[in-house]
């Protein structure tokens, strides 16, 4: 029997308040090593878009940048500590540029969203919904303790539409109870948006373990006052889960599919899968399980990962070891996956830092017993060029983009990306590395007080609703010292056929074949009305599978309708046949569905439920005062 192998000593996080440090440890005695990955034949395709984003000297608010950022039909919108920059993707203008303390002022939250947004930002383009989400966590501190109360907040700025220049912003914020929700990651789900944060305790940052949650995107993008929310706390042992993010174009998942977060933290030779189901009907039968660990056929050299030279600068933290975003969902062909990275020693257990990526079987809802592909990415073959922060996408034809930066003791950093198409052997790539963007300076001096080792803490390669364009952006230095700067890129696979949009219509009838006016429809969170001929439309959607729409009216029953197809150019068809309600003269008790799909307010049901008590007040309903 084959057995998932511990790293040994397990290493163990070392992390100061909102500043993840990579896990401390010598190296120990090697582990079986994996095979080199077969050295590509040429390049992957030089770049498109190529344009510079935020800088620290105008935009940052400290080290790392936490460079990210996603991209949607018009324009790419990138974060760094503590900035937000949209920059149109036709020519790189960017459009707009603000900090995240006066994004979030305006909504109002009355805390610390309101006025100490410290960073970690994330962006995320909902290619389901064509919605944009930013978000970031918010605290203050006495020396290295985080002051509680008030504690540390998520904040969240969610578009009202698909325009996130002109068409408004709702807020919403949630406090993480118990601790500072570090790193917190989040991945695009068809029934909410997904959270994982490691947790530390406010005064010592004693690690305390991994959380996660799922919110109600449909209620955040209604601009809902209360949002329903979930959260579990996982195994202590594991640090740094990520949750899947789906894309549209790169296929949607079957209804009722839980989102899988995946660690990369405990095996050398697996990754750890768990499965998050919610259910905003009735909270309480939500549920977060494993974990599940799929093998690999090799596995990564059992060493601390160290940290990368560069040439006339300080050395560069390669933050090793834990999962980097994004955990990418894809469901091509019915073949269902989860696609992850993170950064290992290539070679042995001298190796220097290589990204390692793996495939996860998730067909179907089971993970698979063994994982498909596991390989580090080695063209070099010996130390050559260290290569860390890495983040990676998958197309729509299942083709693999994967983009890092390097660096070395006779280089400066440098942003690079490579990859594999659909039909390479697997755990190869045939897509050699391509220079996105050569920087001329390094990192030098000190911030926080000493020597300024940190960068990225990550980066993020996305794909453009188009299904076929990755979207790169990462940090680097123009001249020695602490300006960094950022970049923005962009490249495809000719081998990829790109999509665009179609529509949706349809006539809503009653039984008898008659027109029903002001019939609600909705797809998702887009809702339209139909007219006096029964008739509605939705407009430039987004080629791909929707899961669902819905048609209702009162005094009717409502129709469904599920897995519709949008396809380039064309008109999908979909009506309904609704009938009538049936008559009663007895009033439905919703009582209890009401309180299990209720939002908690005031009070803390994760911690000490059995402390929640409903209200048994007198209601006074009468009275004469006067006889």
């Amino acid at each position: 029997q084959t057995c998932a192998l511990p790293i040994w000593p397990l290493l163990q996080p070392n992390v100061a308040p909102g500043f993840l440090t990579p896990p401390p440890g010598t190296p120990p005695a090697p582990a079986p090593q994996t095979p080199g990955t077969n050295v590509p034949s040429a390049p992957a395709p030089a770049p498109i878009a190529n344009f510079d984003g935020l800088d620290y000297a105008t935009w940052g608010g400290g080290h790392p940048p936490d460079t990210n950022g996603d991209v949607g039909p018009v324009y790419f919108i990138q974060a760094i500590n503590q900035s937000v920059g949209i920059f149109r993707k036709s020519d790189g203008v960017r459009v707009a540029a603000f900090s995240l303390n006066t994004l979030m002022a305006q909504g109002s939250f009355g805390n610390l969203c309101d006025t100490d947004n410290f960073g970690d930002p994330v962006v995320l383009y909902d290619s389901f919904e064509d919605r944009w989400i930013i978000t970031d966590f918010a605290f203050t501190r006495t020396g290295s303790n985080i002051n509680n109360p008030p504690g540390s907040f998520q904040c969240f700025a969610v578009s009202k539409s698909g325009d996130p220049v002109s068409g408004g912003w709702n807020f919403f914020s949630v406090n993480t109870t118990g601790g500072l929700g570090d790193y917190p990651k989040f991945g695009i789900w068809p029934d909410g948006l997904y959270m994982s944060a490691n947790m530390f305790s406010f005064v010592g940052s004693a690690y305390q373990s991994p959380r996660v949650y799922a919110f109600n995107k449909a209620q955040m993008y209604a601009g809902a006052s209360n949002v329903q929310y979930v959260t579990f706390d996982g195994p202590v042992a594991d640090f740094t889960l990520l949750p899947a993010n789906a894309r549209l174009q790169a296929g949607t998942p079957p209804a009722g599919s839980p989102n899988y977060f995946v660690s990369t933290w405990q095996f050398l030779n697996a990754v750890t899968v768990y499965k998050f189901h919610v259910d905003w009907d009735r909270i309480s039968n939500s549920s977060f399980t494993g974990p599940a660990t799929p093998l690999a056929a090799t596995s990564w050299p059992n060493a601390s990962v160290a940290n990368a030279p560069s040439l006339g600068g300080n050395n560069l933290d390669v933050l090793q070891i834990r999962a980097m975003a994004q955990n990418q969902y894809t469901n091509i062909g019915g073949v269902e996956s989860l696609w992850s990275v993170h950064t290992v020693r290539r070679g042995n257990t001298s190796g220097f830092a290589a990204p390692r990526f793996y495939q996860i079987d998730v067909t179907g809802g089971t993970v698979a017993p063994n994982l498909p592909q596991a390989a580090t990415f080695d063209p070099d073959g010996a130390n050559v060029m260290h290569r860390f922060m890495p983040s990676l996408a998958v197309n729509r034809a299942g083709d693999m983009a994967l983009g890092y930066s390097t660096s070395s003791s006779t280089t400066k950093p440098a942003i690079q990306y490579a990859g594999r198409l659909a039909s390479d052997p697997v755990n190869t790539f045939s897509q050699g590395e391509q220079l996105l963007f050569q920087g001329t300076g390094t990192q030098l001096g000190n911030c926080g007080g000493s020597t300024c080792t940190r960068w990225g803490d990550y980066t993020s390669m996305t794909l453009d609703p188009d299904g076929c364009t990755f979207w790169y952006t990462n940090e680097y230095y123009a001249v020695d010292g602490l300006n960094y700067q950022t970049r923005i890129g962009s490249f495809a696979y000719p081998s990829c056929t790109p999509v665009t949009t179609g529509s949706l219509s349809g006539t809503v009838t009653d039984v008898a074949n008659n027109p029903v006016s002001g019939v609600t429809v909705a797809l998702g969170s887009r809702v339209t009305t139909t007219d006096v001929n029964g008739q509605y439309a939705f407009a430039n959607l987004s080629s791909g599978t929707y899961q669902k729409e819905t048609a209702r009216r009162s005094g009717y029953v409502s129709g469904t309708a599920a897995d519709l197809v949008i396809t380039d150019g064309s008109t999908t068809t979909q009506n309904f046949t609704l009938a009538a309600a049936p008559t009663s003269g007895c009033f439905t008790d919703t009582a209890q569905t009401d309180f299990a799909t209720g939002v908690a307010t005031n009070c803390d049901l994760a911690t000490s439920p059995g402390d929640v008590a409903l209200d048994k007040s007198p209601v006074l309903d009468q009275q004469n005062g006067s006889l």
